[in-house]
């Protein structure tokens, strides 16, 4: 099972790193971790992400991807993990290490609000977002 869920995340990691836009407006950001979080629309398909790639010195840039060519890639994880708990996520944090390869995710199941970025929690969620896999 856990290799399972290791090729699941592993596909995940490679489709954002190869994703058009991912840090389209700054390709030339030095990353070296990145979290994204992927939510689902009202019906439980994938509506859309957003995301924080930090790099070494803790500097860190915000980007989102599309998630039309990612969709069946999250749907096949979602619906792996759903074989368990009968209930698939609502959104799914997602967070990758380039250097010490190490990937985790975390997921919401009730709350909308858990990782939503206002203008009064920003600095808070970069900061919570940020995934410390290297460590």
């Amino acid at each position: 099972m856990m290799s399972e869920n290791l090729e699941h995340l592993s596909n995940i990691a490679r489709a954002v790193i190869q994703a058009e836009d991912f840090l389209e407006d700054t390709p030339d950001f030095p990353w070296s971790e990145f979290s994204i979080v992927f939510y689902s629309n009202d019906k439980g398909k994938l509506g859309g992400s957003f995301g924080y790639a930090y790099d070494a010195s803790g500097d860190y840039e915000a980007f989102a991807i599309s998630v039309r060519p990612i969709r069946q890639i999250i749907a096949d994880y979602r619906d792996w993990l759903a074989k368990d708990t009968d209930k698939g996520f609502m959104q799914m944090l997602f967070q990758f290490n380039r250097d010490s390869g190490q990937v985790q995710a975390d997921f919401e199941y009730d709350d909308p609000m858990r990782w939503k970025v206002t203008p009064n929690n920003i600095d808070d969620m970069i900061e919570e977002l940020r995934p410390n896999l290297g460590e």
